[in-house]
């Protein structure tokens, strides 16, 4: 029965990271949108470079949201910003090309195509970043760094014995 709750706090605590991120996401989506509407509708922007912008803003606001809310990972900093530029910007990319595509070749009004879009990234993107970025284990380029650092150290500290024993007759 002991692992049995264990697995259960396990499930809880894993569904309410879920909800954080959701409810992170909901709000820049929310705050995204509006950006849209008002570069689209007031400033006069095409409704592409709107949403452009847009996710650019609500990129950064997620990072934070993210680091200090949703999944509480203060190291590497600057190695996890690195890897949440990339994981955000293949998922805007194809977020907004979902967006685009609803758009122009379905028609569909496209605050409607934004919702569609991002209901269908939500998944992944959580995913990603729960196991990829934001993971507690060391990232997979600190690892190749860790493992490429201690060759480098082994051979240094490592002197073959030929070279021991022409220090030690000089």
């Amino acid at each position: 029965t002991y692992t049995m709750l264990k697995r259960l706090n396990s499930l809880f605590k894993e569904k309410k990271r879920f909800i954080t991120f959701c409810v992170g996401n909901h709000i820049v989506f929310w705050l995204e949108l509006l950006i849209t509407f008002v570069l689209t509708e007031f400033v006069m922007l095409r409704s592409y470079s709107s949403y452009a912008i847009s996710l650019m803003i609500g990129f950064v606001i997620l990072f934070v949201f993210h680091q200090y809310y949703t999944f509480k990972v203060f190291d590497n900093r600057w190695m996890r910003m690195i890897d949440f530029i990339i994981v955000t910007l293949t998922f805007s990319m194809l977020n907004w090309g979902i967006t685009y595509f609803l758009t122009t070749k379905l028609e569909i009004y496209y605050l409607i195509s934004i919702i569609l879009a991002s209901g269908l990234t939500v998944i992944l993107s959580y995913k990603t970043n729960k196991n990829y970025v934001f993971n507690q284990q060391l990232s997979l380029k600190q690892l190749v760094h860790k493992k490429n650092y201690s060759k480098s150290t082994n051979n240094i500290i490592n002197f073959p014995k030929t070279t021991k024993k022409i220090a030690k007759s000089n």
